[in-house]
């Protein structure tokens, strides 16, 4: 198990009330994110956040008073997510860009402090089935799965070559992004779900890793990788297996920063 361990276990409300639990991830993201020593004025770009405030809860932990670009493709998520962001971050300067990645170019500054995007990468891979209902699932925190998200799934998977393709899309968007707006630092994660593992969904979960690696490899040559292992260590795992191994496993984040 990664982490410290603790007692009591995992407080109820993990469960039941997607507001703490965006409070407890936002404490995991400050551990990485303060490692960084970003100034409270940087300009950060997150990806796809949904309805989620994670980064927003890090975010205000490092007293963060910058330009916040948001990019979410889902009117109704972004709708939900900004009054959150608004009290989390009182002094920050937050534009939205209700766009893809790869459509929001034009409108996101280059050379920003930091791209951040929590397990965003099976959603960006789901995407790729542009089914009608394509961000549906970015709309709410929920535990069932939407048929949109079953239907996109079963889109990009018909076969072994659909989905392999699918994969390499998600990595050449994910890459064209880095090249183009050329941050300082990159910080991501890709955890296993475990709302996807218990909806029969585990195949989505290895797709998004795949990506997840993809990007990490291909990023090695020009960003040096730090190691999150002494920050995710710090922080409790509630004597929770999916926090202990998932969500707090160094394996499933990268966290590097642009060589000079």
């Amino acid at each position: 198990m990664f982490g410290t361990a603790t007692y009591p276990h995992m407080p109820a409300t993990f469960l039941t009330d997607p507001s703490v639990w965006d409070a407890y991830i936002g404490e995991v993201w400050h551990a990485v994110l303060r490692s960084l020593a970003l100034p409270p004025h940087a300009t950060v770009i997150e990806v796809a956040p949904g309805s989620s405030a994670k980064i927003g809860h890090a975010l205000a932990h490092l007293g963060f008073c910058g330009d916040l670009h948001i990019v979410e493709a889902a009117p109704n998520a972004l709708e939900a997510l900004l009054p959150k962001y608004r009290t989390l971050l009182p002094r920050a300067r937050l534009h939205t860009h209700p766009q893809s990645l790869s459509a929001a170019y034009n409108g996101l500054p280059r050379q920003p402090d930091v791209i951040v995007a929590s397990h965003v990468l099976d959603d960006m891979l789901l995407a790729c089935a542009r089914t009608p209902a394509t961000f549906e699932w970015a709309n709410r925190y929920s535990d069932h799965i939407n048929s949109a998200t079953t239907q996109a799934w079963q889109v990009i998977s018909v076969n072994v070559q659909t989905l392999d393709d699918a994969i390499k899309s998600t990595v050449a968007e994910a890459l064209q992004a880095i090249i183009t707006l050329a941050p300082r630092h990159i910080v991501m994660s890709q955890y296993p779900s475990a709302t996807l593992r218990d909806n029969n969904l585990e195949a989505l979960n290895q797709a998004a890793l795949k990506v997840f690696d993809g990007v990490a490899r291909a990023v090695q040559e020009s960003f040096a990788i730090q190691d999150c292992t002494p920050q995710l260590m710090q922080l409790p795992h509630y004597n929770n297996q999916h926090i202990g191994l998932h969500v707090l496993n160094p394996r499933y984040w990268l966290s590097c920063t642009r060589r000079l």
